[in-house]
């Protein structure tokens, strides 16, 4: 099942800033009936769930690193290159449009050793249906 759209994010300008930066990125999702999927945001991987309220699996994402332009608190400290991360996940939809995700990296920083642990909340909307 494939999937597109836009997603609005809105997040810390680095890991544990308190100054907010929103993204608006395009989303393209695929999802293969075997568990398998493939996206612009949520990486390479595989979700073990069956049901369709919840997924939880793993996955390669990517951490696109951060350049110390990015914030004056950041300057001196250099720069974080990109690079992949391993990863699991775990999701929940407790109400219809809303989607509870949590996510636990390993490979960020410069030294590659880093764990972070990642908790948002999502809320989608879709378009009014056209009437013909």
């Amino acid at each position: 099942m494939a999937s597109g759209g836009t997603e609005v994010l809105v997040g810390g300008k680095y890991q544990g800033s308190d100054e907010s930066r929103v993204r608006v990125l395009p989303s393209i999702d695929y999802q293969w009936s075997n568990g398998f999927f493939a996206g612009a945001l949520n990486g390479v991987g595989y979700n073990a769930s069956t049901q369709s309220d919840r997924a939880y699996g793993v996955r390669v994402t990517a951490d696109f690193g951060c350049k110390e332009r990015r914030s004056d608190a950041l300057q001196g400290l250099g720069d974080i290159d990109a690079r992949p991360e391993l990863g699991a996940f775990f999701n929940v939809s407790p109400a219809s449009g809303i989607t509870l995700r949590s996510s636990l990296r390993y490979g960020s920083g410069n030294d590659r050793k880093g764990l972070v642990f990642g908790v948002t909340v999502a809320r989608g909307l879709s378009a009014p249906a056209q009437s013909r």
